[in-house]
């Protein structure tokens, strides 16, 4: 065992049924950041998220969530980790978007599931028709071992605490919120019949797409990607980071260079980044997952911030 407890005997459920939890002679203020501090440093957290770390209801409430799943694979113990871990990341991605009342939820629309709803060979992945956003269980020390003896490599060790911090979907909640927010979005305050997501989707299309004057959300969208995908739009000149996400046919990768995930990356990073200054790191919400490549590299992506700071300030509008 880890975390926090040391004989949690009631049963975290999903919140559509779970009764009010009763375990905070369990969450001591030395407990807790022994725990937390494993995937986060920087900024004290405030003594309250200590208090209610354990209650689903009260997180849902705090940033007006619709609710949480857990899989039937994840212990007593993994569900109080993985709501005391997600509650530290909403309370450090709200630090820079700054909703109105802490409003991630975007009014109660947005569910978070915890190895409830996995997708093979995924860390985590977000469903626009459920509006669910999951995250993936930590591995298993016996599939570990065998990815690692399948590339001739020797077995090793790692105690739970390691596997929790370190595989999994740990580490992905920013992408994946930056496709809710994209979507959402998308679908019902800057509505197109063409596109549902802000930026059109799975689409490879590097030029400029010409929304309406009205579409606030989705030019300021758009100003994002076309300054990540060319070095200079008007002479048609792509960016050195655009032209890495091609194959050997110098076609656009189905994946990386999806429009939908160049964004989502890119708004990880603007998590990572914002942080940054305000002295945080956070590997539970962000950090790096692929090779350097698929990110924005640091001098480009200074130049991508203010749009980004634009897109969030048009988004604080709504909420």
């Amino acid at each position: 065992m880890f975390g926090l407890f040391k004989s949690p005997n009631i049963k975290i459920e999903d919140t559509v049924k779970a009764p009010q939890s009763k375990v905070h002679r369990y969450w001591t203020t030395k407990g807790f950041r022994e725990f937390y501090t494993n995937f986060r440093g920087g900024l004290a957290l405030p003594k309250n998220i200590a208090r209610n770390s354990e209650s689903p209801k009260k997180i849902q409430e705090v940033f007006k969530l619709k609710g949480f799943q857990f899989g039937n694979w994840l212990s007593n113990e993994d569900r109080y980790n993985y709501l005391a871990a997600i509650y530290i990341c909403l309370h450090d991605l709200n630090k820079v978007l700054k909703f109105k009342g802490a409003n991630l939820g975007l009014d109660q629309n947005l569910v978070i599931s915890f190895g409830a709803r996995g997708s093979s060979g995924a860390l985590a992945h977000y469903e626009p028709a459920n509006l669910v956003i999951n995250v993936t269980r930590y591995k298993r020390m016996d599939l570990i071992n065998k990815q690692r003896a399948a590339v001739g490599q020797r077995p090793i060790e790692l105690t739970k605490l390691e596997r929790f911090v370190y595989t999994g979907g740990v580490g992905s909640f920013a992408h994946e919120y930056g496709h809710y927010l994209d979507y959402y979005f998308g679908s019902h305050y800057d509505v197109n019949p063409k596109a549902k997501a802000l930026t059109a989707g799975s689409s490879t299309y590097p030029k400029r797409i010409k929304w309406p004057k009205t579409s606030k959300l989705r030019n300021l969208t758009e100003d994002i990607l076309q300054k990540i995908i060319w070095q200079n739009e008007q002479k048609g000149i792509p960016s050195k980071y655009w032209n890495g996400l091609l194959d050997k046919d110098k076609k656009p990768h189905a994946y990386f260079a999806a429009r939908n995930e160049i964004f989502a990356r890119a708004f990880e990073q603007y998590i990572g980044f914002k942080l940054k200054k305000l002295g945080i790191q956070n590997k539970f919400l962000h950090k790096l997952k692929y090779t350097r490549s698929v990110y924005v590299p640091a001098t480009q992506f200074k130049k991508v911030v203010p749009l980004f700071d634009k897109l969030i300030r048009e988004m604080r509008m709504y909420f």
